[in-house]
């Protein structure tokens, strides 16, 4: 972050260079360092073998996955939201000034300045003027007392970093000038909230490992996944990839196509780019269908997206990698998911892919985590017993380490979002919500090796969607957004996935697995603690904008609570029903999978359909997909063994590609051409 910062790069480098960086790394040992030394002859001893190339690329993936949560803001925001949910919706009494009893019946303090109205608007109240809802119901009980002294830490660091001139980095650990006697830092405020905050970072950290270790045996030997990210490391650390030329000649391709590409961004040729940004495009395409969208989003998914291929070389790579199911639902679950939606908007229906559409992921993702718990149920129920100390048979000691880790982790953020917010069940309904998305980014990691997935958008999104501000107290409700701000934003900047290719490196490296989990997990922890910290400190040096933590609110919430969705159709909103949509395809998908051999459909598509990142690389997928068909149609498994380090090539180059433009960046400060999807 604070090289990101010094070289004015901004999104670039937490979405486009760190998921490419563990690949960069282990390409330089693979393909120069290892070569280099062994042409030295005396210095030979310094070049890595395949078991310790696997074992530094199982540990830069976990760091890379850490470093992207933390500087996405997600755990950083954690010590900040405190301060951020009382503040942006009166909810706290000492730092608002305001007394109690100007709470309204959500628990909300009323701003008289809008008429009496707070940030959601006035509460619901019946005939008679009641509210609908009692009050001890809605009134969140000791936030503000139990949380104080983290909120004065938040408010007086944010009050620090909202200069808008860049600071040296020194004055992060002297004391600021607020009158404050002198005595008090920013680094002693961040040092206070995280005292307070990373307890749920840990045990969310915790969460997610535990899932990985206790599905890694489950997903590698018992169901053989394929992990089609894991075979480039794998083929790199082998070397017989090395040796071959059409290896070779793309990745050459593919860099100096880069190069070319970065030189015209740059005018250093006055030679045009190519256009690999909708390439192809038919804005009007969608016409020919019968198909309609409402304005905006809406319509620019159907014109932009849907009705354009772009060129990502990676994901024409991966789509040849996978199974044939696999790669035709990756991206004809999108393609096809637009289509069903423009049609029932042309009928009358009021629905749109960006909304309803993720909804139905939602459900889907949901509906794809059952599934995944019941064809490993034998396997999950002896690594229970075992883990309690019942006799079984599990033989995976890595897996019943998991689900220790596991209860460990899922118990401690239930009490501290008991402790924080007082609610219990609402508490378990997030640990389990949670659960279920953290097991399907790790198997569609695992399966499709989209590391560009963003599943059902957020969390937060499909809580919402199912009318839980209904049936929930608001403070059971917060505890599940803050939760879902914190640890579940955004999965492509989540720890799981880069777990899971971790996991399934080290078991190839053939090291004892509880021993390098154990490890990992000292590691990741400590990773965690100075992602967070250095996150601030670089806000503290550069742009302070990202210091608000402006991902979670309430209002969507309360709105809800007060004027819940009409019902569509079984009693059910039009949200509910596009959940319950989603999942119950997953479910038909897979019965149908069961009694059809050769059913071209997985239920992953559903998943990743509606993932902003596959709007954009949908076409390169499709033309992945279409190019293993014709081959394996015309030239058979042979041709398309002999195509496979072609693939392995464009994925590589692209990789490479992207450390170049690092590199420029950070050197020249130039502008990106491309960044991660």
């Amino acid at each position: 972050p604070i090289l990101s910062n010094h070289a004015d790069i901004k999104d670039p480098f937490g979405y486009s260079y760190l998921p490419t960086l563990p690949l960069i790394l282990l390409a330089a040992f693979a393909m120069v360092w290892n070569p280099l030394v062994k042409a030295l002859g005396p210095l030979s001893i310094l070049a890595l073998k395949g078991r310790s190339l696997l074992l530094v690329a199982f540990f830069t993936y976990l760091i890379a996955g850490v470093a992207m949560t933390g500087i996405s803001k997600n755990w950083a925001n954690s010590l900040l939201t405190g301060n951020a949910y009382q503040k942006d919706n009166n909810l706290n009494p000492g730092l608002s000034g305001r007394p109690d009893e100007s709470r309204n019946a959500y628990g909300m303090f009323v701003d008289h300045s809008t008429g009496g109205e707070d940030y959601a608007g006035s509460p619901l109240v019946d005939d008679n003027g009641q509210p609908v809802i009692s009050e001890q119901n809605w009134t969140l009980p000791s936030v503000a007392e139990s949380r104080l002294t983290g909120n004065e830490a938040s408010e007086r660091l944010i009050a620090g970093l909202e200069n808008p001139n860049s600071q040296e980095l020194g004055t992060f650990f002297e004391p600021l000038a607020d009158g404050q006697g002198g005595t008090i830092s920013p680094f002693g405020l961040a040092e206070s909230a995280l005292a307070e905050s990373f307890p749920m970072i840990v045990f969310g950290v915790l969460l997610m490992l535990g899932v990985v270790a206790i599905t890694a045996k489950q997903w590698t030997h018992n169901e053989r996944l394929q992990h089609p990210l894991v075979q480039i490391p794998v083929a790199l650390t082998e070397g017989s990839i090395l040796r071959n030329k059409a290896f070779w000649i793309t990745v050459l391709i593919v860099v100096l196509f880069w190069f070319y590409q970065l030189a015209a961004q740059y005018e250093w040729h006055v030679l045009p780019q190519v256009k690999t940004e909708g390439m192809i495009r038919m804005p009007e395409f969608y016409k020919l269908f019968g198909m309609d969208a409402a304005g905006g989003w809406p319509k620019e998914i159907l014109t932009d997206k849907w009705g354009s291929i772009s060129i990502y070389p990676f994901a024409i790579g991966v789509a040849f990698l996978l199974a044939l199911d696999v790669g035709f639902s990756v991206w004809g679950g999108f393609f096809f998911g637009v289509m069903v939606v423009g049609w029932l908007y042309a009928l009358g229906i009021d629905v749109n892919f960006s909304t309803h559409g993720r909804l139905a992921g939602g459900g889907a993702t949901m509906a794809m985590a059952l599934v995944i718990l019941y064809l490993g149920r034998n396997h999950y129920w002896k690594l229970i017993k075992a883990a309690l100390f019942v006799p079984s048979d599990a033989n995976d000691p890595l897996g019943v380490w998991g689900v220790r880790v596991y209860f460990l982790g899922a118990i401690g953020t239930i009490a501290i979002l008991y402790l924080y917010f007082g609610t219990f069940w609402p508490a378990v309904l997030t640990v389990l919500l949670m659960t279920s998305f953290l097991l399907v980014i790790g198997r569609v990691i695992a399966e499709s090796g989209l590391a560009c997935f963003q599943a059902a958008h957020t969390l937060s999104s499909v809580t919402l969607g199912l009318g839980l501000p209904i049936l929930l107290p608001i403070n059971g409700m917060m505890a599940m957004l803050w939760m879902s701000s914190v640890m579940v934003e955004d999965t492509r900047n989540n720890l799981t996935g880069y777990a899971v290719q971790g996991a399934a490196m080290a078991e190839r490296a053939k090291q004892p697995p509880r021993i390098l989990f154990t490890v990992a997990t000292a590691v990741v922890l400590a990773a965690a603690l100075i992602a967070v910290t250095v996150h601030l400190m670089s806000l503290w040096t550069g742009d302070s904008n990202g210091a608000k933590a402006t991902m979670f609110s309430l209002n969507t919430a309360v709105r809800q609570a007060q004027n819940p969705s009409p019902a569509s159709f079984l009693g059910l909103s039009l949200e509910q029903n596009s959940i319950l949509v989603g999942a119950l395809l997953v479910f038909a998908v897979v019965t149908l999978r069961r009694f059809w051999y050769a059913c071209p459909l997985h239920p992953i598509g559903l998943v990743v359909a509606p993932s902003y990142p596959i709007f954009l690389v949908w076409g390169s997928l499709m033309l992945g997909w279409l190019a293993k068909v014709i081959v394996l149609r015309y030239g058979g498994s042979q041709l398309y063994k002999n195509l496979k380090p072609v693939a392995i090539g464009l994925i590589l180059g692209d990789v490479l590609g992207f450390g170049l433009q690092m590199f420029f960046q950070l050197t020249l400060g130039l502008e990106p051409w491309r960044i991660w999807p």
